[in-house]
């Protein structure tokens, strides 16, 4: 188990066996920009202060994107 799986299993016990790491890595000396963060949750765990302001942005975007498209087909 690498550290991360130790601490994981010392907090959560056996509910965090089936945790995996799904982070993509670059090399050391690659420099680049962040241009999307994705924060997943499972179902019927409350979801942390974080998860819903991003929730939230992306609904409010999802619907402006909307709008703009029916505007643009009504016209």
């Amino acid at each position: 188990l690498t550290p991360e799986e130790k601490l994981l299993r010392a907090i959560f016990g056996e509910k965090a066996s089936d945790v995996k790491d799904s982070s993509l890595r670059v090399p050391n000396g690659v420099s680049g920009t962040v241009i999307d963060v994705q924060i997943f949750t499972r179902d019927g765990v409350k979801k942390d202060k974080r998860a819903l302001e991003i929730e939230n942005m992306q609904l409010k975007k999802a619907k402006k994107d909307l709008t703009e498209e029916f505007k643009i087909f009504e016209s």
